[in-house]
């Protein structure tokens, strides 16, 4: 904001990953996706674990790699098991392999293009996830920008970094940039 009185923030999306999951796969979307697998497949292991664990589902960890993490107290096979149907992740798995095999290539949720390497459908999950989470953070991140300028405000961004963008913040503005988050983006 060219100012010596402004604030630096970052904004992010929570959750990203497991949200676009839920959402392609047409799954209600709880406000804590954690706490939400925690209660109804999840009981009693640690929050921090779970996040480890459903990333880890979503993005092929293996039951061995991931019981590492886990230690004794939980099942790892039991937890990816428990993860992907949460998630739909083995149904999405086959919607896009038929779809690479039929044309060689899968498409994000935009529309995009996205090779897979030598074809293999492990990555199809990942990469699906991955650049529908970078067209995702864009567009809400280019709303934000365009609500700015049509605003005519004083703050800028800075920079992006996968899911956050990082604003100077003048301080005439920070209730209204809380304002427009949430009103535009969610």
């Amino acid at each position: 904001c060219k100012c010596d009185c402004g604030k630096i923030v970052s904004l992010d999306y929570v959750s990203l990953e497991p949200r676009i999951c839920l959402a392609v796969n047409k799954k209600s979307i709880p406000d804590d996706v954690y706490e939400d697998i925690m209660r109804e497949d999840l009981k009693g292991l640690a929050r921090s674990k779970v996040k480890i664990a459903v990333m880890g589902s979503m993005f092929g960890i293996s039951a061995d790699a991931l019981q590492e993490k886990l230690g004794d107290e939980f099942s790892a096979q039991k937890c990816i098991d428990s993860i992907r149907m949460h998630f739909g992740i083995d149904s999405l798995h086959r919607r896009l392999s038929a779809e690479l095999d039929k044309t060689g290539k899968i498409l994000n949720f935009y529309g995009r293009e996205i090779t897979i390497p030598n074809g293999n459908t492990h990555f199809c999950v990942p990469y699906y996830i991955q650049s529908t989470g970078v067209d995702v953070s864009i567009l809400g991140f280019n709303s934000l920008m365009d609500d700015m300028i049509s605003r005519k405000m004083k703050s800028v961004p800075i920079f992006i970094l996968h899911d956050a963008i990082f604003l100077d913040v003048h301080p005439d503005e920070n209730e209204e940039i809380e304002s427009i988050l949430k009103e535009k983006i969610s």
